[in-house]
């Protein structure tokens, strides 16, 4: 009798155990859950662009290695010219409806961008008058209706105030004036679609074209802000002074935008991977990316990321364009797509809760929290060309794992040190420039020594 009895409070016990655990999780969660539960607009991007709008790309391989790496999102342009190639005719390619729907069967949302001029008005570039306005107008709503109920983002054309499309830089009153007209007719087909607008250049930014045409009210037809943030040829071209910037242009913004908080996101940004001037080399270009997406999470303004690209746009090893890739022409993947692979599948979940000071400043330490209350620590050195010694220490040892971005996770060593009383275990790493990932309960460790 008493054997029963035992393993009757035995077994009340663990159900108290596991009912106690279940109301811990669910206060752990409860922040992430509101983020996932208000739907895709909330969810922190982590994109890719593309270039299937020309029709020459593998697009079946290119998505499978996208959702492989648990990307979140895919942008490319849908072209005006190749819409209407007859005047007054509008027609999809059959590739376009292919990899939208490709990209949705993999839970890859696309943003699909508005873009350029057409031949069969005015100079077919930018646009200058109500007329050309207006047959750019009914192209973007023969868009809209066309993929409704499967794309829920467009951009409102691509740096207008630079020269894509093969054309001139334009201005920004040029830009309202065509955002006023398209907005309404895109919200006339599906109120719920996400209309980006701004999309300017590195150029753009720092010489006052997004500043003016917030200025010129903007906003007023448009549900969100995009920038394209490009510093690989900056003097400081490092991530950490990428947010540094981001922190001041942020503030910016917000001052053009009549004191309101004006959260963004970035479509492009990358640093390419060719020889010459600007150019890193492919472990580098992964350690940007990795800490790119990092310190994004930092800066709760940042709504998300589309990195530029997926593919090299070519094989010439000199040429900048042919190397912003995280795959090489041929689809080979190079260091920085495993780098984001790993990223992908942690970053839009974590809490960003705060940066661990380090006595050793080249030593950067964020300290996130996952889903279900879970600690993780990102450890990097700013420097990628030195390495760091890193020790964490604690008195109660809990199992962690530990994770180079790009590797697989492994379990923690942790070692004896010290003596009596005194006695701790330490776990020690070298830092270089990719980061660290430290994961599990952190709670009692603290930094033991950088050095």
């Amino acid at each position: 009798m008493k054997y029963f009895l035992k393993i009757h409070i035995a077994i009340k016990i663990c159900m108290l155990f596991v009912v106690i655990q279940f109301f811990v999780m669910q206060w752990a969660y409860a922040g992430d859950k509101k983020e996932i539960d208000s739907g895709i607009k909330n969810f922190f991007i982590i994109g890719i662009g593309t270039h299937f709008a020309g029709g020459k790309r593998l697009i079946d391989a290119s998505l499978d290695l996208i959702a492989h790496a648990a990307i979140n999102a895919i942008r490319d342009d849908v072209t005006w010219a190749r819409v209407e190639q007859k005047k007054g005719v509008l027609e999809v390619p059959e590739w376009w409806d292919h990899y939208v729907d490709k990209a949705l069967q993999l839970n890859i949302q696309p943003l699909l961008v508005l873009c350029y001029g057409n031949r069969f008005y005015g100079d077919g570039g930018k646009l200058t008058n109500e007329d050309e306005i207006e047959a750019f107008t009914q192209y973007a709503h023969f868009i809209v209706a066309h993929f409704k109920d499967r794309v829920f983002r467009y951009e409102i054309w691509n740096e207008w105030d630079g020269r894509c499309g093969h054309t001139r830089p334009g201005k920004p009153e040029e830009y309202v004036q065509l955002v006023r007209m398209v907005y309404p007719a895109i919200k006339s087909i599906d109120p719920e679609v996400e209309v980006i607008v701004g999309a300017a250049t590195t150029r753009g930014i720092r010489n006052g074209f997004i500043k003016r045409i917030l200025e010129l009210g903007v906003m007023k037809y448009a549900d969100a802000l995009s920038l394209h943030t490009y510093n690989h040829s900056s003097s400081d071209s490092t991530p950490e002074a990428w947010a540094a910037w981001m922190r001041k242009v942020e503030q910016e913004l917000m001052d053009a935008n009549s004191g309101k908080p004006l959260p963004f996101y970035i479509t492009e940004m990358g640093w390419p991977t060719h020889t010459g001037s600007n150019g890193v080399i492919r472990e580098v270009q992964a350690e940007y990316l990795a800490r790119l997406f990092l310190l994004a999470r930092t800066l709760p303004f940042i709504k998300g990321i589309w990195w530029y690209d997926l593919q090299n746009d070519g094989e010439d090893p000199h040429n900048q364009e042919h190397n912003f890739g995280i795959v090489r022409h041929d689809l080979t993947p190079k260091p920085a797509y495993y780098a984001l692979s790993t990223i992908a599948r942690d970053l839009p979940r974590l809490r960003f809760i705060k940066e661990i000071p380090v006595k050793d400043r080249k030593i950067k330490c964020l300290r996130f929290k996952r889903p279900f209350g879970e600690d993780m620590w990102a450890v990097w050195s700013v420097d990628h060309l030195t390495e760091s010694r890193f020790c964490l220490q604690t008195q109660e040892p809990a199992d962690i794992k530990i994770q180079l971005i790009g590797k697989p996770a492994i379990p923690a060593a942790w070692s004896k040190t010290g003596s009596g009383f005194q006695k701790s275990k330490q776990l020690c790493l070298t830092v270089g420039g990719m980061p660290w990932l430290i994961s599990g309960d952190l709670e009692d460790v603290s930094i033991a020594e950088t050095k």
